[in-house]
Parts: structure tokens; C-alpha cells; sequence
């Protein structure tokens, strides 16, 4: 909880202490969910550190633990951390393999919002590999089921797209519109 919170802070310094800590407790536990998670925060947080060898030993040491747990929520969680990973990297198609098989258990699973968190990140990396037309099909199933729902933060992922290309064109009455017409 505290790297989040350091990470939403900005301050990748903190995320690193706080997660070092949890990886320490974590360890003792043996192959857990929280040892499967911790290791996949690691994954991002020495990705963003440029430590990318660490990083990936991390990453499949996460895998290698939530594939063999029966917690198939743990592994999606995990399949996230990795899409992240891989987005940032811009290894597009690694990033669509682990996001598609991460929506593909949370559909299983009923679990409708770790199927949006698989489906908001693919869509980014769709984006921003420059693939629109599927970023905004998967932005569009993302605005269709939040709405279903009445999930308020995966209406608001939906909208980020149109948000910025509407600022990003200099309309921010447009933005300012799309905004309201949500609420």
C-alpha cells in the first residue's frame, strides 16, 4: 500500500524502499500470492530504474509463482504488472499477449474490474504503438461495460482518450464538454 502511495507521490525512490520491504516479508512467506505480487512490482519498479535485467528476473519469478498458485486473480494482477511493463518498454507484442490472456481469465472469472484494468492498458499500448483503430474499439468496450456497470473510474479511463486529443488539438471547451456529459 505504501508504494502506491509513494508512486502516485512521484517519488520512484520511496516506491523502491517500500517495495524492498514488502519483498523482505514477502520472501519469508515462500511462493504466495504477496511474494507472486511483490515480485511483479518489482518488475515495474526497476524497469523504471533502467535496471531492466533485475527487473525481468523479477518478472518471471512473479509469473513463474502466480502460474503455480490457484488463484487465478493473483495471476491476473500479476499479467498487468507485466502488460505495464512491457508498454513502457514498447514491446508491443509481449504486452498484448500477457493483457489478452489477463482479460481472457478476468472474463472467466466474471471479475469485471480486473477485466477493465487488462482492457485499459491494451488500449494504451494499442495507442500508443499507433494501432487507434483498436485502442479505440478496446477504449469503446471499456466505455460500454464501465457504463453497464456504473463503474465511475473505467468511464473515466474510457475518456482520457478523447480528453487528450481534444486538449492536444487546442479545444479544451471540447474536453471540458466531454468531461461534463460523464458526470
Amino acid at each position: 500500500i505504501l508504494s502506491k502511495a509513494f508512486f502516485h507521490e512521484n517519488n520512484s525512490s520511496q516506491v523502491l524502499y517500500a517495495n524492498l520491504c514488502d519483498l523482505n516479508y514477502a520472501e519469508r512467506l515462500g511462493p504466495s500470492p504477496a511474494l507472486a505480487l511483490i515480485y511483479s512490482h518489482m518488475l515495474l519498479t526497476l524497469g523504471v530504474f533502467q535496471l531492466h535485467r533485475w527487473a525481468r528476473s523479477y518478472g518471471r519469478r512473479s509469473l513463474e509463482i502466480a502460474r503455480g498458485l490457484d488463484d487465478p486473480g493473483t495471476l491476473v494482477t500479476v499479467l498487468v504488472n507485466h502488460g505495464v511493463y512491457h508498454t513502457g518498454n514498447g514491446d508491443w507484442s509481449s504486452a498484448r499477449e500477457v493483457l489478452e490472456e489477463g482479460r481472457s481469465i478476468a472474463e472467466r472469472l466474471g471479475d469485471h474490474t480486473q477485466w477493465g484494468e487488462c482492457t485499459a492498458v491494451l488500449a494504451d499500448a494499442a495507442q500508443l504503438e499507433g494501432d487507434l483503430a483498436r485502442s479505440g474499439a478496446l477504449y469503446g468496450e471499456l466505455a460500454a461495460s464501465a457504463d453497464r456497470r456504473g463503474n465511475a473510474v473505467q468511464v473515466g479511463w474510457s475518456l482520457r482518450p478523447r480528453v487528450l486529443e481534444a486538449l492536444r488539438s487546442g479545444d479544451a471547451e471540447r474536453a471540458i464538454d466531454i468531461l461534463t456529459d460523464a458526470m
